[in-house]
């Protein structure tokens, strides 16, 4: 990792990525189009001083450049209270609609009469099996329900591996009825592999509030200096129609988002350090 100053006198800055469709895409046909990919783009070009560098990370290696205090930072990081004390946050970045749950058309049509809201414990009551990625949280009342073995204990099946894609992939087979992913992945899905055009993405009457993500910076000095210089850009952008729209092109565009956007994101009321958790 570099030190404070590349050797030309540029400050350095290194943008952590994840693989994590359509957020970030790292390779294929699609590859540096995902939401956060733009974004990134979008704040690099307003810091033309600086020495920029991509790089992708897993989460634990993650957690510890941040503990470190290396000079790297995350657009499109959910707060995290387990990493108060090395950590501080930009104003808001990204609005990301809730998590769905996703499952096959006919059997929404046939057993939930197409329903726009779907419960999760509903769906396992009526004897669905979901499908989870092993290790990925999902929320605090979705993660209640998925870890209930005494209510539920023949409903909840944990793949290792390729995550949201393979589970989707399941659901389509019909080897499971459903998986819990965000409605942008099962669009990403759906424009990589061919045999997914069965399924749709409902939201959940247990998890309904949208999230917010932060950029994600060490503390300390080089922290803190670069946030002096990244908050009031990215107030900026925000009111841009660029902006916005690399969110759309993977979240979709309704009024309940257009508003929330307008009068929390973007009006800065979910930029204290305090907000998001």
């Amino acid at each position: 990792m570099p030190g404070p100053a590349a050797a030309n006198g540029q400050d350095t800055v290194t943008w952590i990525v994840e693989r994590f469709e359509p957020y970030y895409i790292l390779d294929g046909k699609l590859k540096g189009q995902g939401a956060a990919d733009h974004l990134v783009e979008l704040v690099r070009h307003e810091l033309p001083d600086m020495r920029h560098r991509v790089e992708f990370m897993p989460i634990l290696r993650i957690r510890e450049s941040l503990k470190a205090r290396e000079h790297a930072v995350c657009i499109s990081f959910l707060k995290d209270r387990s990493l108060a004390d090395s950590v501080q946050y930009s104003v808001a970045t990204m609005l990301v609609p809730a998590l769905e749950v996703t499952l096959r058309r006919d059997d929404w049509q046939r057993l939930w009469g197409g329903a726009p809201v779907l419960s999760l414990a509903s769906l396992m009551n009526g004897g669905a099996v979901v499908g989870v990625a092993d290790g990925r949280r999902y929320s605090t009342s979705l993660d209640a329900l998925l870890t209930d073995r005494l209510r539920f204990p023949k409903s909840v099946y944990a793949r290792v591996g390729d995550h949201y894609m393979g589970l989707a992939e399941m659901v389509a087979h019909r080897h499971i009825d459903a998986t819990i992913g965000y409605a942008a992945e099962l669009r990403y899905a759906q424009k990589i592999a061919g045999d997914l055009d069965g399924l749709v993405s409902l939201p959940l009457s247990e998890n309904l509030q949208p999230l917010y993500a932060y950029t994600i910076i060490p503390k300390g000095p080089w922290g803190d200096r670069f946030r002096a210089r990244i908050d009031p850009i990215l107030r900026r952008l925000r009111a841009t129609p660029a902006y916005r729209q690399a969110m759309i092109d993977w979240f979709g565009e309704s009024a309940s988002w257009d508003r929330e956007y307008r009068e929390r994101l973007e009006a800065g009321r979910m930029d204290a350090q305090s907000a998001g958790f």
